[in-house]
């Protein structure tokens, strides 16, 4: 009697999470995984993805909408107006401040600095740049107001392309 309850009760627990999980395999597998609207690497839904999602439906992806005024760019634009800017590949000039020059846990070198006018916004970039505190510089790269990565949530944040500093 204790076998069958065991079994059936396995049974049903099986059917739960199984049943479950089977509806949204592989939404943003690629991508770590679903951050609210978007995978958590910032890239939008698939339109497979997006009906498992229906309070998602109806939002455009970063990117999708043209940004606001590009013509001379600048930080304080930018940083002032986040959305209108949000997935769209930007280049601006700034003073460089908050130098940080990291390597992570997998062995990765990266650095971090803020990018500043009036306002600022954040810069990655991987690798060791070395810029150095109070330079002026040029970034070119992709802007997102909002980027999920794991456990961390990073905010007006450009990533420079690669070889662009």
């Amino acid at each position: 009697m204790r076998r069958r309850f065991a079994v059936v009760l396995l049974f049903a627990a099986a059917l739960i999470f199984v049943g479950g999980a089977e509806a949204r395999q592989g939404c943003c597998s690629h991508h770590g995984g679903v951050c609210g609207c978007q995978c958590c690497d910032g890239t939008a839904l698939s339109a497979k993805c997006l009906p498992y999602y229906p309070a998602c439906q109806g939002e455009s992806a970063p990117g999708d909408q043209p940004p606001a005024d590009t013509s001379e760019l600048t930080v304080d634009k930018v940083a002032t107006n986040p959305t209108a800017f949000d997935g769209h590949h930007v280049a601006v000039s700034g003073t460089v401040r908050s130098v940080l020059a990291k390597t992570s846990h997998r062995g990765n070198d990266y650095e971090t600095f803020s990018l500043c006018e009036k306002s600022c916004v954040k810069v990655f970039t991987w690798g060791h740049a070395q810029v150095k505190e109070g330079q002026r510089l040029e970034v070119k790269g992709t802007f997102q107001a909002i980027k999920r990565v794991g456990q961390y949530t990073f905010r007006n944040e450009i990533e420079a392309d690669e070889g662009s500093l």
